[in-house]
């Protein structure tokens, strides 16, 4: 099934989270800062085995993505080399389980600093940080994906908003503001 309008603005958002320079497209580099902004922002030191073993985890992500996506071979992914991408894994769960949820997962225990298997506001501040995504609006955003008020979204929840970003056609899901504003 195609993309529609509706997910094709949600998953620019995606992109542009992940091509850091603002280039225009996704490459190395940008998966190397991401983990160094990733680090930063949860205490992680350079040179600690943490560290290294999150720089070893966003190269990996960076070459299936660069696998998969970078179709014309010019070692970067462009935003529709990234749109392909997300139609094909939107519509295979194996590979979306793989790619999407369970780096989703492991993101979520990243940015989890006191292991408690909940990310509250200040946790999802830290994301939003690392992954230079518009600050101003995080606490009304982090109120929508807390559907149920308790003040923070358990790891089970942020993954069920997961799925809703990639495949809700609801204009109003909840799922669809992980990101900020589409």
């Amino acid at each position: 099934m195609a993309l529609s309008e509706l997910q094709k603005r949600k998953l620019k958002v995606e992109f542009q989270s992940y091509d850091l320079d603002g280039d225009g497209a996704i490459n190395q580099d940008d998966f190397e800062g991401l983990a160094a902004q990733i680090a930063r922002v949860t205490g992680i030191k350079s040179g600690a085995s943490e560290y290294e073993q999150l720089k070893s985890e966003y190269q990996k992500h960076w070459n299936e993505l660069k696998k998969i996506a970078d179709s014309d071979g010019n070692d970067e992914v462009s935003l529709d080399e990234w749109y392909k991408y997300s139609e094909s894994i939107i519509n295979d769960q194996k590979q979306f389980d793989q790619y999407v949820i369970d780096s989703t997962s492991r993101l979520v225990e990243l940015i989890d600093t006191d292991n408690d298997g909940k990310l509250t506001l200040e946790n999802y501040k830290r994301f939003f940080t690392a992954y230079g995504l518009g600050a101003s609006e995080e606490e009304a955003i982090f109120k929508k994906l807390d559907t149920n008020g308790d003040g923070f979204v358990t790891k089970e929840e942020v993954l069920k908003l997961v799925r809703e970003f990639y495949l809700s056609q609801d204009e109003n899901a909840p799922g669809n503001w992980i990101l900020g504003q589409f």
